[in-house]
């Protein structure tokens, strides 16, 4: 049995957590820049914190990735382990969002059965043994099962727009309940925008790939009920980022991180409330992986920006 913190020993553990992380104002800017950068030299910048050294420990691009990975599941891992009811569930459904691209990928691929898949990040790697060997997952992800098409004829668009919504559901099913114990406002309004710009990000791509026309984002968010004023917020992000698609849309994330946390940085004025600085900390850590590993990587392939789309 995990040892779990009172409220206010988690919200000290979070706090801890943020302090720790890098400055993704400054990585971003490495990224954008293309100077070359790797981990060594973003520690002795202090850009990334001395405990991030970990991930020097590594001979091949593999040995890279694996550190990378093991470094946040075992972060979330603990997270979730010593999160109080129902902040762990909270963790725990919120990292889903690191893996339905996977799951999305493994759904509409014809030679399914060929796919190794690796880098599970969250809990949701039962459904990829679902789609590959038929293994019913358990009861929890039945949600999941009904956009994945097994049976074909599924567009890409309806398997997303369905995986996404499932996805918004059940993060917000947990708001409620942390709702009973204290104001979830601001994260909640954090998240509807931050859940509706992975939507934007899938059409963007497809879009790019030539794989689909383009979707309106707000009627995506009014189909999964979205809350009127949160879906003006993420319209108005997505516009602003629709000029960065077409001049280098490789430094897409760099420019939805600094919409973003626009946003993001309210949560932390919030005095006492664990919910906010954990949704800080959750979102933080999404657009943090994918800096840190193009900086983990950066020895071994280059300057590649495409790393952060």
């Amino acid at each position: 049995m995990s040892f779990k913190l009172t409220r206010e020993g988690a919200y000290g553990h979070v706090s801890v957590l943020i302090a720790k992380s890098p400055n993704l104002a400054l990585l971003s800017d490495i990224v954008k820049s293309s100077e070359p950068a790797d981990i060594q030299t973003a520690i002795s910048r202090g850009i990334v914190k001395p405990a991030y050294s970990v991930l020097l420990q590594t001979k091949t691009l593999g040995d890279a990735e694996d550190v990378v990975y093991n470094f946040y599941r075992s972060l979330f891992s603990e997270l979730e382990s010593f999160m109080p009811l129902p902040y762990n569930s909270y963790v725990k459904r919120f990292i889903e969002i690191f893996d339905l691209d996977k799951i999305a990928s493994v759904a509409l691929s014809a030679e399914r059965r060929k796919l190794e898949l690796k880098y599970f990040m969250g809990c949701l790697a039962p459904l990829v043994e679902y789609l590959i060997h038929a293994k019913k997952p358990p009861k929890e992800f039945s949600p999941y099962i009904s956009c994945l098409g097994v049976s074909g004829g599924q567009s890409v668009l309806d398997t997303v727009r369905c995986l996404i919504k499932v996805y918004l559901e059940r993060v917000v099913d947990i708001l409620s309940s942390v709702a009973r114990l204290e104001p979830v406002e601001n994260s909640r309004r954090v998240f509807y925008v931050f859940s509706l710009l992975r939507f934007y990000r899938y059409v963007v791509n497809s879009r790019l790939l030539k794989e689909m026309c383009d979707v309106e984002l707000k009627d995506f968010a009014k189909r999964v009920n979205t809350p009127s004023k949160y879906i003006q917020i993420a319209v108005e992000v997505a516009e602003k980022l629709e000029k960065h698609v077409k001049e280098d849309p490789t430094l897409l994330t760099v420019h939805e991180l600094k919409a973003v946390y626009e946003l993001l940085k309210h949560l932390l004025y919030t005095p006492h409330s664990l919910i906010d600085r954990l949704t800080y900390l959750l979102v933080h850590k999404y657009y943090e992986v994918p800096f840190i590993r193009y900086l983990a990587l950066h020895k071994y392939i280059g300057g590649d920006r495409a790393l952060t789309v």
